[in-house]
Order: C-alpha cells, then sequence, then structure tokens
C-alpha cells in the first residue's frame, strides 16, 4: 500500500467515532449470525434428504 493510500486510511478511521465502531462491529456479527444460521440449515436439509 502507498503512503498515500495509509494516510488516507488513517484519516478515515481517525473520524470515525466510537458509537460508530460499536454499529459496525454489532453489523458484523449480526451478519455473521446470518451467515452462521444460512449454512446450519443447509446442513440439516443436507442430512435430511
Amino acid at each position: 500500500m502507498t503512503d498515500k493510500n495509509k494516510d488516507n486510511d488513517e484519516i478515515v478511521e481517525s473520524q470515525i467515532s466510537k458509537r460508530d465502531k460499536k454499529e459496525l462491529e454489532r453489523g458484523a456479527c449480526v451478519n455473521c449470525a446470518i451467515a452462521s444460521f444460512i449454512i446450519t440449515f443447509l446442513m440439516v436439509i443436507a442430512l435430511v434428504l
């Protein structure tokens, strides 16, 4: 990664508030939970068939 891109990433990250970071982490947890549910559901269907 170039120095310019690295600087831009640091600027963007510094502009994100703590509350926004928590919201993003919660969103990631929700996405993981949904993905896990779908995979489990598909595995159950595969076992039944």
